[in-house]
């Protein structure tokens, strides 16, 4: 994801484009550390408590692709 944000600043255009983004939603371009401290302290346990809280795995629509059989195992996984 690091490598993702700053290969996104190759051009003064794609740096204009960060400064208005943040210019626009009444940020300062410190919203830029944040978010690079955000990605680097992330772990797969805080995208799964994340992942719980918003997401109503229930009430979601699922399309499985493959083999049915293995559905549960896969529902049960991202459920517990």
């Amino acid at each position: 994801m690091e490598g993702s944000m700053l290969g996104s600043l190759e051009s003064i255009f794609s740096h204009a484009d960060k400064f208005k983004s943040v210019l626009l939603n009444g940020m300062t371009l410190a919203y830029y550390s944040y978010y690079m401290e955000q990605i680097r302290n992330m772990s797969p346990e805080k995208v799964q408590e994340i992942a719980n809280k918003y997401f109503d795995f229930v009430a979601m629509v699922k399309v499985v692709v493959g083999k049915i059989n293995q559905y549960d195992k896969v529902h049960q996984a991202v459920v517990n």
